[in-house]
């Protein structure tokens, strides 16, 4: 818009120059023919007096559109001046306002570059945490089986060092079979263990062989009692 106004300004600077330059041409002219005849003759003709009088109006005139025009010249020529200043300062401004939108533009795409890193971090520490939390019920669970463990190879312990007759499940619970324990303890001299050590082997043998033969007379005889029952 602007520079359509500019454009029909300069244009008619250039007319109204124009005008001022032919008019300035005609006054030159007027000028002379008149000199020139006043200069030829100083006694003239009534009629060429009226001419010549009329042609010093007429140069009178010209002379005052002339400045007029030269005025609308000069004011044209200062709009010209004023509308391409605010030509000038409205492109400023607006190339200010696109850097500006520019710079903004590359803040926000810095935020959300920065958003989505932080998006990203947060999601892998959120998986992390996930891997972190499986991996420790994993141990957790591990943990609690092996005290499990720990917990039934104590109380087996305990069961093989005490002096109770007790049964020993090495067959399973759905067998007929099993072993019983009957634990012997002698008070016997720290020093004579190791002179009596092969002899209490044999009577241990011995006594194992005796107790297996006489569960078996047991058992017969308990089988026969049944029957006759």
């Amino acid at each position: 818009r602007a520079e359509t106004i500019i454009g029909s300004l300069i244009k008619e600077r250039d007319n109204l120059q124009a005008l001022v330059d032919k008019h300035a041409t005609i006054i030159a002219q007027l000028e002379h023919r008149l000199y020139s005849k006043v200069t030829a003759s100083a006694t003239l003709p009534t009629d060429v007096v009226d001419r010549l009088h009329r042609v010093e109006n007429e140069n009178v005139y010209l002379k005052k559109e002339n400045a007029k025009l030269s005025d609308n010249f000069r004011a044209a020529e200062n709009e010209v001046a004023t509308l391409r200043d605010r030509v000038e300062e409205r492109t400023r401004t607006v190339k200010g306002a696109i850097k500006k939108t520019k710079s903004a533009k590359e803040v926000v795409v810095k935020e959300e570059e920065r958003a989505k890193n932080a998006i990203h971090d947060k999601q892998r520490h959120v998986k992390s945490e996930k891997n972190m939390r499986k991996e420790r019920g994993e141990a957790l669970a591990a943990c609690e089986e092996q005290r499990k463990l720990a917990e039934d190879l104590r109380a087996e312990l305990e069961m093989e060092q005490s002096a109770n007759v007790r049964l020993r499940e090495n067959e399973g619970t759905n067998s007929n079979s099993t072993t019983v324990v009957i634990p012997m303890t002698l008070l016997i001299r720290r020093q004579d263990y190791l002179h009596i050590q092969d002899i209490l082997e044999s009577n241990r043998i011995s006594y194992i062989d005796r107790a297996q033969g006489w569960y078996e007379t047991w058992k017969t005889n308990a089988e026969k009692k049944k029957l006759i029952k």
